[in-house]
């Protein structure tokens, strides 16, 4: 019968470290992993689990609690715990990945249940290293098939906000938020323009991902009329592209226009339109997903990702119809 002395002798590493890259992964680098991985391969090793006792704890990893969404999401959350008579262990993973795998080995010291899991990347690679773990994850707000996963239809909500600013009657517009491919609100928005024959011009996309200056972007925006509306990917860079512009002696919606994301409490505040993510309904799917998940022995090879519709809430920020 093979053994984990077996893998350990094949991979050139230490019985140690196969049990680290088994039980917490992401505090073994990529290249030990691989030899590891390979070595299991060939040996057909299987690892023995022992039956976990239920601790009734289950983990939340969240990237940003400044963020209100986040904490409307950690409500909700929490209020399903109850419902269940279990606990939330609240992590900040502050948008790092590395903080993510930190978070993840305190969960496994702390023998929780479950992960709930916003997380900062959704590669295939890393989300391989999440499913080693000896709990089940449930992904919130992004989706994946290699895990339960539940968020509302981004795409479609960039679909919406697109088509909201071409019948108040938009022509150029601008938009603030990471421009990389996988971001599905900014895929979305561009979709929806090209559908009315209009595109989101290069100079006209601010990547906050980037190193530019974002001020300096808004303002220039605003003051030279290159764009009559700005769609940010989230509320909190609606709250701060306006600031900015009352800073500037400038308006919204008279000067300018601007359409968030997320529906939290600053949009409701500050009268922004924005999109709408259901907390509520989003905690609950992904508490039947753990719940679901806490039942199987072993995780299934590929999962359907629940998405859902996401609504645009119309505000004064962007009622300064166009003639």
């Amino acid at each position: 019968m093979t053994t984990i002395r077996d893998v350990a002798k094949l991979a050139g590493v230490s019985i140690a470290t196969v049990s680290r890259a088994s039980n917490e992964p992401g505090l073994v680098s990529k290249e030990v992993r691989s030899k590891i991985e390979k070595a299991i391969a060939e040996t057909g090793y299987i690892k023995s689990v022992k039956p976990r006792r239920k601790s009734d704890l289950l983990g939340a990893i969240l990237p940003n609690l400044s963020n209100p969404f986040f904490l409307n999401l950690l409500e909700a959350l929490e209020y399903e715990a109850r419902t269940h008579r279990k606990s939330i262990l609240l992590f900040n993973s502050r948008q790092k990945l590395e903080m993510e795998r930190a978070a993840f080995a305190q969960c496994r010291k702390m023998k929780v249940d479950g992960v709930f899991l916003v997380p900062h990347s959704i590669s295939r690679e890393y989300i391989a290293e999440v499913r080693k773990y000896d709990f089940p994850t449930v992904l919130l707000t992004r989706t994946s098939s290699m895990l339960p996963s539940v968020a509302v239809d981004h795409f479609e909500g960039g679909r919406q906000v697109a088509e909201h600013l071409i019948s108040s009657g938009h022509v150029n517009v601008a938009y603030v938020g990471p421009t990389k491919t996988s971001e599905e609100k900014l895929a979305g928005f561009r979709q929806g323009l090209q559908q009315a024959g209009l595109q989101l011009r290069a100079d006209l996309a601010f990547d906050t991902e980037g190193e530019g200056d974002l001020r300096r972007f808004v303002i220039d925006t605003a003051t030279r009329k290159r764009a009559s509306v700005i769609f940010c990917v989230n509320d909190v860079l609606a709250q701060e592209t306006i600031a900015m512009l009352r800073a500037a002696d400038m308006n919204v919606p008279q000067h300018m226009e601007i359409v968030g994301f997320d529906n939290s409490i600053v949009a409701s505040l500050l009268d922004i339109s924005s999109v709408s993510q259901p907390m509520k309904e989003i905690a609950h799917v992904g508490f039947e997903a753990m719940l679901l998940a806490l039942k199987s022995e072993r995780p299934l090879d590929l999962y359907e990702p629940r998405q859902l519709l996401p609504r645009l809430v119309m505000r004064g920020s962007s009622l300064n119809l166009r003639k």
